[in-house]
C-alpha cells in the first residue's frame, strides 16, 4: 500500500513555527509521506533566509522565489500569479493527496488556486476566523476552495460550517500556537531592563498611513518613557514605509529602542514574551499567544478587528492620547486569562495529522453547500 503524500507549503516564519510540528508527525506517520514547498518570505535575506533553518531538519522538496518587491498592493498579485504558476509544474511532479495550507496570506490564496484548480485536495488550518484587513478575505476564499477544515476555535468551527461547508469535514482542533508554546521552556531574563514587546505590520487597507502609524506608536512610546524590543513588519504592502518610519525614529532618538529583530527563532521569542511589561502594536501574536503568559496587550488598529480576543487584549484607534493612557494602565501587570477561547491545544499536531490520515478522499473534490436548505 502506497503512502498517502501531504504536501505542506509554507511561506512565512510565522506559519512555519505551527507548521513544523505538522511535519514531524507527518515524517513519522507509517502511511504518510511529507512534500515540502517554501515560498515566499523564507527565501529573503530580508526575512532572515528562514528556509536554511528549515533545512536543517526537513529536506525541501521545492523552493520558489515568489515575493516581488514593492510596497502597494500590485506587488501581491504579482507575487500571488508566481506562486500559481510555479505551483502547477510542481505538483505536477510531486502529485500530492492533499496539500496543507495555513492561514491567510496573500501568497497562500494563490497555493489554494492551484491546489483546487489541479484537483488537490486542500486542508486548511485557522479557517473561520475573522480580521479586517484583505487576510480576512483570503482566509475566507481559501476555505471555500478547501475541503478539510481544521479550525482553532469553536465559534471558528461555527462560522466555516455556517459559510455552507459540510459538518462532517470541520474539524476543532484547537490552536498550534499554543501547543508549541507549552513546550518551550523558561530561560532567565535575556534583556535585564524593563521593556515592551513591539511589533506592527501595515494593514494593506490603509497601507498609505503606515509611516504615521508607526511613528505615531514610537513616539508614544518615548513621551512615556518606556523602551522596547522592536520586530519588523511582514512583507505586505507599506512595510517599507513602517521600515522607513523606524529608522528615522532612530536617527533622532536613540533610547526608546532596545533591540530590532528580523528573524528570531520561536524559543527566543517565547521567552521575551514571558519577561515583558506589555505588547503594543497589531500583531496576532499579540492576540494568540501573549495570553498563555498574562501578558496585557494593546491592539492598535483595524488590522486585528473582529478576531477573537482574551481579556488581555485592548483595543485602540490611532490616537496618540488613548494609546499612551492605555499602555500607561496596564504597563507591567499580569492580567490572568481562564478558559482561553483558544483552549488547552493539547496534542493538536498529532490530532491534525491523524485526520489527514484517515480522512477519505473518496468524491471529496465533490463540494456541496450544506446551508440546511433543498
Amino acid at each position: 500500500m502506497s503512502k498517502r503524500k501531504i504536501c505542506i507549503v509554507t511561506g512565512s516564519r510565522s506559519e512555519w513555527v505551527k507548521l513544523q510540528s505538522i511535519a514531524k508527525e507527518i515524517a513519522i506517520h507509517p502511511n504518510l509521506q511529507l512534500q515540502l514547498v517554501v515560498i515566499g518570505q523564507h527565501n529573503l535575506d530580508d526575512f532572515g533566509m528562514t528556509a536554511k533553518e528549515i533545512e536543517k531538519e526537513f529536506a525541501i522538496d521545492y523552493k520558489i522565489y515568489t515575493t516581488v518587491d514593492g510596497s502597494n498592493p500590485s506587488a501581491m498579485v504579482k507575487s500571488t500569479s508566481i506562486v500559481m504558476n510555479d505551483l502547477a509544474l510542481i505538483f505536477q511532479k510531486l502529485k500530492p493527496d492533499i496539500v496543507v495550507i495555513y492561514g491567510d496570506r496573500f501568497d497562500m490564496l494563490g497555493v489554494a488556486i492551484a491546489s483546487s484548480f489541479m484537483n488537490i485536495p486542500i486542508a486548511h488550518i485557522e479557517c473561520g476566523e475573522e480580521s479586517n484587513s484583505i487576510d480576512n478575505s483570503i482566509r475566507h476564499a481559501i476555505t471555500k476552495l478547501g475541503h478539510i477544515f481544521l479550525p482553532n476555535t469553536f465559534l471558528s468551527s461555527r462560522k466555516v460550517i455556517a459559510m455552507g461547508e459540510d459538518s462532517k469535514k470541520v474539524f476543532n482542533v484547537g490552536s498550534l500556537a499554543t501547543e508549541q508554546i507549552k513546550k518551550i521552556k523558561i530561560e532567565e531574563r535575556l534583556i535585564k531592563e524593563e521593556y515592551a514587546i513591539v511589533a506592527f505590520h501595515p494593514d494593506t487597507t490603509e497601507y498609505q498611513k503606515s509611516y504615521d502609524q508607526m511613528t505615531m506608536i514610537l513616539e508614544s512610546m518615548k513621551e512615556i518613557g518606556i523602551k522596547g524590543l522592536l520586530f519588523f513588519p511582514n512583507s505586505d504592502p507599506g512595510s517599507s514605509e513602517i521600515v522607513r518610519a523606524i529608522r528615522n525614529f532612530e536617527a533622532k532618538e536613540k533610547n526608546t529602542i532596545i533591540e530590532k529583530y528580523k528573524n528570531i527563532s520561536l524559543d527566543k521569542f517565547i521567552n521575551l514574551l514571558y519577561h515583558c511589561m506589555i505588547m503594543i502594536g497589531n500583531s496576532s501574536s499579540g492576540i494568540r499567544e501573549s495570553h498563555i503568559y498574562n501578558i496585557p496587550t494593546i491592539n492598535i488598529g483595524k488590522r486585528q478587528n473582529n478576531r477573537e480576543k482574551d481579556r488581555n487584549v485592548f483595543d485602540v484607534g490611532f490616537d496618540k492620547e488613548k494609546i499612551k493612557s492605555l499602555i500607561v494602565k496596564h504597563y507591567g501587570r499580569r492580567i490572568v486569562v481562564n478558559n482561553s477561547v483558544y483552549g488547552n491545544s493539547d496534542g493538536v499536531a498529532r490530532k491534525i495529522v491523524t485526520i489527514l490520515s484517515e480522512i477519505s478522499l473518496d468524491n471529496i473534490l465533490s463540494k456541496k453547500l450544506c446551508y440546511g436548505i433543498e
